[in-house]
């Protein structure tokens, strides 16, 4: 499927490979907890991992913006200005933000270690700011390689630390900081290795305001995204009331594998699609959307069948017998990943169009049906199903209706470029 996108979007190999380590590096961090820690262990690390990169994925909406951003003043008619500044100014409103959420979230969370666990989370984040800016900067300027050499170094950096962490004895400390440190080294290899050509670059958003507008939609979307992937294990404890350890741990294993072989290459090559996207019109870009979801639609299909078949013996041969599941369960959680990926299609498309606050409303809208579904009586998986399949097919309906009227609008009434951006905003 990665290939297919990069060939037919004008793609880049560097960029699909670097997406295949950073999915594999991270099915094995998850391997090696599971199954070197055991399930207690691995329910109190995944909640953390959930808490971290639900804020890291919240921030995934700053690298959006900026590939957007980056692509169209390549073309833009009037000025363009520097995002630096913007950048570290939101920094810091960031590190702000994240104590806050720590201080109030953090013991009823994190447990009796919540401090060790939150030390490392408050000084990461923010850094991520700068990376997801830095990443967005090269997608917009197709500098694909450097863009791969980031995200590789990332997830290997953190597997090599877990294994470290684990040898030490897998405390909270130790697992908190080898999932946060690479974030930290990620900012310093990106600096050196972009250097001046990284200064250089423009967005088309001229006026601060602009650019923190669009910024702040795009963020909002991706407290969606951070919802439905990064975030949604610690979502689910919420609404788990007195389920058993081992059977909530198993749960959120199934549906972290069940979603990795399409959710980690998809959200890898999230701005590689802004990008592209940005460059089609609308007609081709709608078509260029239909044809990759039925290109996920049948992977995910095939998918949810071979995992139903093969699923549960594989789980139960390498994380343990403690893991045990059925095959109609994988079955339908494969089918819930698939319904995320249409939304890391149409999102990137709707962005492209600079339909910024539909956009974030179909993300939104996405978690609110999921929550709702989340709060239904019924039994905790059938309640992390429906919400993992009715939720994002909502947000991918929005998403493709409003292409599909602002498309109508402008072959009704034809507009400038900058006349269209204008109203779209």
């Amino acid at each position: 499927m990665e290939i297919l996108i990069a060939s037919k979007l004008g793609g880049s190999a560097p960029l699909i490979v670097a997406a295949a380590v950073s999915g594999l590096a991270g099915l094995i961090v998850t391997w090696l907890v599971a199954a070197v820690a055991g399930p207690v262990i691995y329910a109190d690390f995944a909640v953390f991992w959930a808490l971290f990169f639900f804020m890291v994925s919240v921030l995934f909406g700053v690298q959006q913006e900026m590939a957007r951003g980056v692509a169209a003043a390549e073309h833009a008619a009037g000025a363009t200005a520097s995002p630096w500044r913007r950048i570290l100014a939101a920094t810091g409103v960031v590190a702000a933000v994240v104590l806050v959420v720590l201080v109030l979230l953090g013991p009823s969370t994190l447990g009796s270690s919540w401090v060790a666990w939150s030390i490392p989370i408050l000084v990461a984040v923010p850094c991520y700011v700068v990376v997801a800016a830095i990443q967005g900067a090269l997608a917009g300027t197709d500098r694909w390689m450097d863009l791969a050499l980031l995200l590789t170094v990332d997830a290997v950096l953190r597997l090599a630390l877990t294994g470290v962490a684990l040898w030490l004895g897998g405390g909270a400390a130790a697992l908190g900081w080898a999932t946060t440190l690479p974030i930290l080294l990620t900012v310093a290899i990106g600096i050196l290795r972009g250097g001046a050509r990284l200064r250089s670059v423009r967005t088309d958003a001229v006026r601060a305001r602009d650019f923190h507008w669009n910024t702040a939609r795009a963020v909002f979307a991706g407290v969606g995204a951070a919802f439905f992937v990064a975030g949604f294990p610690a979502v689910l404890a919420v609404f788990a009331g007195s389920e058993a350890p081992a059977q909530f741990a198993t749960l959120v294993l199934v549906i972290t594998l069940t979603r990795a072989p399409l959710l980690m290459p998809l959200s890898a090559i999230q701005s590689l699609l802004v990008v592209r996207f940005t460059r089609l019109t609308t007609g081709r870009l709608i078509r260029a959307e239909l044809l990759l979801l039925g290109v996920v639609s049948v992977i995910g299909l095939a998918g949810a069948a071979l995992g139903a078949v093969i699923g549960p013996q594989l789980l139960t041969m390498l994380f343990g017998p403690e893991y045990v599941v059925t095959p109609g369960l994988v079955f339908v959680l494969v089918l819930g990943a698939t319904a995320i990926a249409a939304l890391y299609i149409t999102g990137p498309g709707t962005l492209a169009r600079h339909l910024h606050t539909a956009y974030s409303l179909g993300w939104a809208f996405a978690a609110v049906v999921a929550v709702a579904c989340l709060a239904l009586p019924l039994p905790l998986e059938t309640r992390a199903v429906l919400a993992l399949l009715v939720g994002p097919l909502c947000g991918v309906v929005i998403h493709l209706a409003t292409q599909a009227l602002s498309h109508r609008r402008a072959a009704v009434t034809p507009q400038t470029p900058d006349d269209d951006r204008k109203e779209n905003r």
